[in-house]
């Protein structure tokens, strides 16, 4: 490891500096375009978080001077965060760098329209389930800023409401610009804490409220008419494998088949188990018939040479004790 640390090192010297001059070249790009450079920044953060280069997109704005800086007596503070912390702390007013801090906004509101629109696509049977499933991803996505688990559950399955989630994100932030909200939208609790005791002056939070309830309503409409639209395979629309039935415990005449498919008691070596796996060892793995082991009421064999293993769930530690006993002897 350490090895190949070095030739990655090594190669990284050669290779990152073009990557660095595209990224800084992305990001001037989008401080320079105005609206469309808000609508990009916020398209881009939510587009790229699949790959993790979403990171790319927001750092240099809200820790470095592409989101702008704030002099103080003889201190110079640099980026979005520490310049919007910074006035805040002092009381001074909110400057125009605070709009790069709006890629919260989406994080708080905007998920609870996903996870209403699932659930309201979702087959009727199953609008329940889906709900238990979604909501507390939705409460975590706004109380917490962490979207990936919900993300994950469409950005690749329904790639077509990916792109709009980014769109929507991206022009939600553009109006928060033009309604002039210089509010906190870091997550739900922490914006109310801080918008309130910042004040409607400072912040205009009520607009980002109205707008929150907004993008609440907008995410729900976009969603539901693209999933009907084309059957998208969304939470709760995707057909359920049918249940099945709990095997019955292995009987005497079960017990009896399967030692007889392990090659009879003399090719018995050691019987052992996991927490669902019988684990047997056999002197010789010719005389294991592994069609007949898995005539059985388990969920599958995996043999290696003499060690064999048989899944049947939860119930292996029974039925490692229902051989032993019909061996008569502890083989292990």
């Amino acid at each position: 490891m350490a090895a190949l640390a070095a030739v990655l090192g090594f190669g990284a010297c050669f290779v990152w500096p073009p990557v660095q001059k595209a990224i800084a070249a992305l990001t001037g790009f989008l401080a320079a375009s105005g609206n469309i450079g808000l609508f990009l920044y916020g398209f881009l953060e939510r587009l790229l978080i699949p790959t993790g280069l979403h990171h790319l997109v927001y750092m240099p704005f809200q820790f470095s001077q592409l989101g702008g800086q704030l002099t103080v007596g003889s201190v110079t503070y640099t980026g979005a965060y520490v310049v919007m912390m910074t006035e805040y702390n002092l009381n001074l007013p909110f400057s125009d760098g605070i709009v790069w801090m709006y890629t919260g906004f989406t994080k708080t509101f905007g998920y609870f329209g996903i996870a209403a629109a699932f659930i309201f696509c979702a087959r009727r049977g199953s609008r329940r389930k889906t709900a238990a499933q979604l909501l507390p991803l939705a409460f975590t996505a706004s109380l917490a800023s962490v979207t990936e688990p919900m993300d994950f559950l469409f950005c690749f399955s329904a790639p077509v409401l990916w792109l709009a989630h980014a769109a929507i994100s991206g022009a939600f932030i553009v109006l928060l610009h033009l309604c002039h909200v210089t509010a906190f939208t870091s997550n739900l609790l922490g914006s109310l804490a801080m918008n309130l005791s910042a004040g409607v002056a400072r912040t205009h939070y009520p607009v980002l409220y109205l707008l929150g309830l907004v993008q609440i309503a907008v995410y729900f409409v976009v969603f539901t008419a693209l999933i009907k639209a084309l059957d998208l395979p969304t939470p709760g629309r995707r057909p359920e494998e049918p249940v099945r039935p709990e095997a019955a415990p292995l009987d005497d005449a079960g017990v009896e088949k399967l030692i007889a498919a392990l090659g009879g008691r003399e090719n018995i070596c050691t019987v052992d188990n996991c927490f669902t796996r019988l684990r047997v060892t056999v002197q010789d793995a010719a005389f294991v018939r592994e069609q007949a082991l898995r005539a059985l009421p388990c969920s599958g064999v995996v043999q290696n040479g003499c060690n064999v293993q048989i899944v049947f769930g939860i119930r292996a530690p029974q039925v490692r004790q229902a051989v032993e006993q019909r061996l008569d002897r502890v083989v292990c």
